[in-house]
Parts: structure tokens; C-alpha cells; sequence
């Protein structure tokens, strides 16, 4: 029977050492930084701020190609017919159709474009040169035109708006929507780099209160140990205070872990290179303080409701649903386009016996011998316009929709910054509390310990008030950390975070 007790033992001490070597600190250097380092470094590697970063480019980069619309359109066509046609008698008339053999070379440039008035035009020169026989006759022309091809104009449906320049004004719109989109997630990242931060500082104060608590229960249980060998105390007592101090040690144990865990947070929003920030230990160089901070919650309405950068973001959506609306209400109206031509024309034939010339041709356009002109007017219009009545009703409820976000947004912002106040004001009074709840524990312990000194009260009483003792420190501690949190979501919620931090974002270009 005396076996069982011996192998508990040596299992016991195998795995404490065992678990002690997987909890140590590791011999990696030690890194000291402060919040406004790691917020630097986050900054500067933080994998969520650079898909953003891309993402605004992209963006960016789609305004671009919209003002690509603009770009005027070099084009040339080169060709080359022939066209062959037998002598045939015609039995209905009774004329003999001549047979004819001819061909045709035409060169034709132009530029094409659109204007931001909707105006599309054309504007080029061409030449040709026909030559053939027509029966018993040759002939050989050139001909050349240059000038103002075509000019079209809406004057109602696409004179104030069209697809083009709607699509244009949303582009623009999206890449200042893409610059609020990074304030917001460098918003996002700075604040979940003070929490991290926080918590780091955290829970290696909860580690020294883990190891403290397991070395008074570890001290009182030798000291037990002492008395049941010389018979002043029962076996059931120092059983009792083995276990508190076993139990202490698995708390400490378990607040090792836990601060691993948040180092590792924190690493992974400060660098891009875990691998290489796994070969050092960051240990925080600050210490959680209750600094006092007036806050105002009208003050902190203000600076939310003109600094959060989502809730300004639903303006530009706003805007750009009003922009698909003016769009929809414009194709309404019926079309009726203005459009003109003019061009110089030029002309040189021969014949059997002279010789025709493109100089020739181009000798009319340089007189204006021949000019051609045009000017007119298409009117057109749908019978039901159902295509375009549906559109202008769903443009004007995704308005009404991106207004109902707009409020949402809105009332989701001064709710929050009212949850942040008062959480700033309650934690900061609780720590008040925590503080003298710890005070009034350290002097029930140590009046404890006298008494157990003076055999006036049993272990048991002790180990209570060294379980109390090691709530309301820990207790303090997150009261502390809840001020500080509370702090940096309060600056998150009004959007200060990076007016306070002194960073600036440079907007896409």
C-alpha cells in the first residue's frame, strides 16, 4: 500500500518538471518597447494596413482608366476591291450591258473621341483611287476628303449626365471612399495594438500574482509540514494547504500561457516576418496606470460624428447613389441629338488621254471647289420606357436605403462613444474600489498569519485569506487594464486614435 503513494510522487515531480520546462521563460534576447513602438512598427508592417493600402491603389488605379474615356482614338484603314462584270444582253429592256472590270484603293485616318459635354466627333482625311474599264472607255479617279466628319450632340437623354460621366464621378468618389477605408483599418489596427499591449502589461502582472500567491500557499505548506512532524498540527491540514499551493501552481502555470498567447497577438499586428519576430521575446516597457483623463461626452459626439471615417464614408455612398439617381431620372427623357458634317472634297479624274493625280484631287480641297455640309437633328423615343422607369425607382430606394445606413451609422456612433464614457468613468472608479478591497486583504492576511502564529486559527483560515488576497490584486490589476482599454476605445469611438497618436495618412494620388 505504501507504493501508490511514492509513484503519485514521482509522477508528480516528472510532470512539474516537465510542465515548467514548456512554461520557463526561454533564453531569447528580451525586447523592451513601449506602445508608441509598437504602434510605429504595426504601422509600418502590419499585414492588414498593406492589403488595404493595395486595395486603395486599385482603386486608384480604376479612376485612371475611367479618364481614359477622354483619350482621343487614332485609327487608319487601309483597303483594297476589284470588281469584274460580264457584256450581257438585258431581254427585258433590250440593251446590251457593257461588261466592266474596275478596281478600288481607299486610305482612311481619323480621330474620334467623346468631350465632357457628351460630344462625340470624328474628325479625318481620306483618299481613294478607282481606276478601270467601263466597256470601250478606261477611267482613272482620286479623290480626297478632309475635314469635320461628324459631330454629335445630345441635347436631352446624356446632355447633363451619361453613363460615362456617371461612371467617372463614382470612380472619383470610390478612391476618396478607398482613402477613408485605410484611416478606418489603421484605425482598426492601432486600437487592437494598445489592447494587445495592454493585456501584455496584463497578464505579466498576472503572472507575478500567480507565482506570489503559489509561493505563500508553498511557504505555508512547509511551515504546516514542519508542525505535523513534530505533532502540533493534523496530517488532514497540511494535505489541505498541498493542495492550495498545487493549485496556485497550475493558476501560475496557466497565466505563463496566457501571456505567451498575447505576446504573440501583438507580434502578429506588429510584423510581417513571424519567424524572425519569433527569435526574440517582447517584454512591455511601460506599466498600466490609472492616469486620470477628463472626458466630455458632447465634446466626444463632435469629434465622432465629424472624424470617424465610416461614418463619412456613407456620405460618399450617399453621394454616389445620388449620382446613379440623376443618371436614371436623365435617361428619362427622350433622345434628341444635334449633329453636323463638313468636309472639303476633292476630285481628279482621266481618261485615254491624260492622267489623273491625287495632287489633283487635293488641288479642289486647298480652292474649297467642292464643300460638303450637313446639320440636322435625331429625335427618338421608347414607347414604355419600363427598362428606364425601373431603374429610376430602384436608383431612388437604394438611395433611401444608403440614407437609412447613413442615420444607422450615425446613432451606431454616439452609441458606442456613450458606452465608451461611461466605461471610462466606471472602470476608473472601480479601481478605487479594487484598490482599498486589496489593502483591506493584505491586512486581513497578515493579521491571519499572526494569529496562526499564536495557534488562535486554523491553516484553512489562512489559505482563505490568501485566496481572497490574490483576487483582489488580480482584481485591481483588471481594473486598471479596463481603464486603460476603456480609454483607447473611447478614442477609437470619437476618432482621435490617430489625431492622438500624431499619424497621418497621405491619400492616394
Amino acid at each position: 500500500m505504501r507504493f501508490c503513494p511514492i509513484v503519485a510522487t514521482v509522477t508528480y515531480c516528472f510532470w512539474t518538471q516537465l510542465t515548467w520546462a514548456q512554461v520557463k521563460p526561454s533564453e531569447r534576447p528580451v525586447r523592451k518597447i513601449t506602445a508608441d513602438t509598437a504602434v510605429t512598427e504595426a504601422l509600418k508592417n502590419n499585414l492588414s494596413i498593406a492589403l488595404t493600402r493595395v486595395q486603395r491603389d486599385m482603386v486608384a488605379y480604376d479612376l485612371q482608366s475611367a479618364y481614359g474615356v477622354y483619350d482621343p482614338t487614332f485609327s487608319i484603314t487601309a483597303s483594297h476591291s476589284d470588281a469584274n462584270s460580264v457584256s450581257q444582253f438585258n431581254s427585258g429592256s433590250g440593251v446590251n450591258q457593257i461588261g466592266s472590270t474596275s478596281q478600288y484603293d481607299s486610305v482612311q485616318q481619323s480621330i474620334s473621341g467623346y468631350a465632357p459635354t457628351g460630344l462625340r466627333y470624328n474628325v479625318g482625311v481620306s483618299f481613294a483611287h478607282s481606276f478601270g474599264e467601263r466597256g470601250a472607255t478606261s477611267f482613272d479617279d482620286y479623290t480626297a476628303r478632309v475635314g469635320v466628319f461628324q459631330l454629335d450632340q445630345p441635347l436631352l437623354r446624356n446632355l447633363w449626365i451619361d453613363s460615362n460621366r456617371a461612371t467617372l464621378k463614382i470612380s472619383k468618389l470610390n478612391r476618396s471612399a478607398s482613402n477613408l477605408d485605410l484611416e478606418y483599418q489603421v484605425m482598426t489596427v492601432v486600437r487592437a495594438v494598445y489592447r494587445a499591449y495592454y493585456d501584455l502589461i496584463y497578464s505579466e502582472e498576472q503572472v507575478t500574482i500567480s507565482l506570489s500567491a503559489h509561493e505563500l500557499a508553498a511557504q505555508l505548506a512547509r511551515d504546516i509540514k514542519r508542525e505535523v512532524e513534530v505533532g502540533k498540527r493534523a496530517p488532514l491540514e497540511e494535505r489541505q494547504a498541498e493542495s492550495q499551493s498545487q493549485t496556485e501552481y497550475g493558476n501560475y502555470i496557466e497565466a505563463v500561457q496566457n501571456r505567451n498567447t498575447v505576446e504573440n497577438r501583438l507580434k502578429d499586428l506588429m510584423t510581417n516576418r513571424y519567424k524572425e519576430a519569433y527569435e526574440s521575446r517582447i517584454e512591455p516597457a511601460e506599466k498600466l496606470l490609472p492616469v486620470g483623463r477628463d472626458v466630455d461626452l458632447q465634446e466626444s459626439w463632435k469629434n465622432g460624428l465629424a472624424l470617424r471615417p465610416d461614418f463619412r464614408r456613407k456620405f460618399l455612398e450617399t453621394e454616389m447613389r445620388g449620382v446613379d439617381l440623376r443618371f436614371a431620372r436623365n435617361q428619362m427623357f427622350p433622345g434628341l441629338d444635334l449633329f453636323g458634317t463638313y468636309a472639303r472634297n476633292g476630285l481628279d479624274s482621266g481618261g485615254p488621254f491624260n492622267n489623273a493625280t491625287l495632287e489633283g484631287a487635293f488641288h479642289d480641297i486647298r480652292r474649297n471647289s467642292q464643300p460638303s455640309r450637313s446639320i440636322g437633328v435625331v429625335l427618338s423615343v421608347p414607347f414604355a420606357l419600363q427598362r428606364e422607369r425601373g431603374n429610376l425607382h430602384k436608383a431612388r430606394a437604394a438611395r433611401e436605403q444608403v440614407l437609412l445606413q447613413l442615420a444607422q451609422t450615425e446613432q451606431s456612433v454616439l452609441v458606442g462613444i456613450d458606452d465608451a464614457v461611461g466605461a471610462v468613468g466606471g472602470s476608473l472608479i472601480r479601481i478605487k474600489v479594487r484598490r482599498l478591497a486589496r489593502e483591506a486583504a493584505e491586512e486581513a492576511l497578515s493579521a491571519e498569519q499572526k494569529k496562526l502564529a499564536n495557534g488562535v486559527v486554523a491553516p484553512s483560515e489562512v489559505l482563505r485569506k490568501q485566496q481572497d488576497l490574490t483576487r483582489t490584486r488580480s482584481q485591481e490589476v483588471q481594473a486598471i487594464l479596463d481603464y486603460n482599454q476603456a480609454l483607447s476605445e473611447l478614442e477609437f469611438q470619437d476618432g482621435t486614435i490617430l489625431h492622438r497618436n500624431n499619424i497621418e495618412i497621405q491619400p492616394a494620388k
